[in-house]
């Protein structure tokens, strides 16, 4: 991580990581652990925040908090704002990557249910998170920083049935726009992040959602470009030094480049012959 990183990783930082127990936002946990930084994890499964917790322990020696809740649920995500500020006092950086993806199904044959919680997860998640934690990171003394992990499906939709996962996506770009737009002039940088293929367990822990909402047998197992991927570390080091040049994107697969500009060329050809 180039030396520019130090306004956004450091000991002096307190950091709220929604989806901090696995895959990229573990992945900034332990950067900023490593660091000195004091962590706030926020994850759903309570079993998966106790072994990253204890993983962290390896990499340093400063002060984790942990609580077990569903992102979606604004009520649980400000009873752990207020748990959290009454411990360690007012964050200054936000990391939102929780993340749920629906695989496998054509867009129009997406269930109602799987629809709102794919919405729920990845799109009001951020908003709960923000709307609770915002008025804390304000309050900093020095930059604060929002990061958030969308996909380079929120550029694209591209071709692995990922309707609804992509929508969310697109919707968390849009509102990161809107958020940075608002926030220009203050303390607080928005950094939105935009991985490709990333070597998590993410499309794993997905498939009981899709099993769940009635589409048992679809896709779900990880595919090999995934497997494949980024380190989400190398994801994590790329984000944080992005926020800490106050970045809007951190675009971080190069290769996908070319996907990106061919769909902002077919948007742009809708001016053409306009007056």
């Amino acid at each position: 991580m180039s030396s520019t990183a130090q306004t956004a990783i450091g000991p002096e930082r307190k950091a709220v990581i929604v989806g901090g127990a696995g895959g990229i936002g573990f992945a900034f946990a332990r950067l900023l652990y490593a660091s000195g930084a004091t962590v706030a994890l926020l994850d759903l499964d309570a079993q998966r925040l106790e072994q990253a917790a204890s993983d962290l322990g390896s990499v340093g020696d400063g002060q984790i908090l942990m609580r077990a809740l569903d992102i979606s649920d604004p009520e649980a995500v400000q009873a752990a704002r207020d748990a959290i500020t009454a411990q360690i006092g007012p964050p200054d950086l936000l990391v939102n990557a929780a993340g749920l993806l629906i695989r496998g199904v054509p867009v129009a044959e997406i269930p109602h249910e799987a629809w709102r919680r794919v919405l729920d997860v990845n799109l009001l998640g951020v908003v709960n998170a923000v709307r609770s934690f915002l008025p804390d990171l304000k309050q900093a003394e020095g930059p604060a920083h929002i990061i958030t992990v969308a996909s380079i499906s929120g550029f694209f939709a591209g071709d692995r049935r990922i309707g609804a996962y992509a929508t969310s996506k697109f919707a968390v770009v849009g509102y990161s726009e809107a958020l940075a737009e608002e926030l220009t002039g203050s303390n607080v940088t928005i950094t939105l992040v935009a991985p490709g293929q990333v070597a998590t367990d993410f499309y794993r822990n997905s498939a009981p959602a899709t099993q769940r909402f009635g589409m048992a047998g679809r896709m779900t197992e990880t595919p090999e470009d995934i497997r494949n991927g980024m380190d989400p570390a190398r994801v994590a080091s790329l984000a944080l030094d992005a926020a800490s040049r106050g970045q809007l994107y951190a675009m971080t697969h190069a290769d996908l480049r070319p996907l990106v500009e061919a769909r902002q060329a077919r948007v742009l050809s809708g001016f053409e012959g306009r007056s």
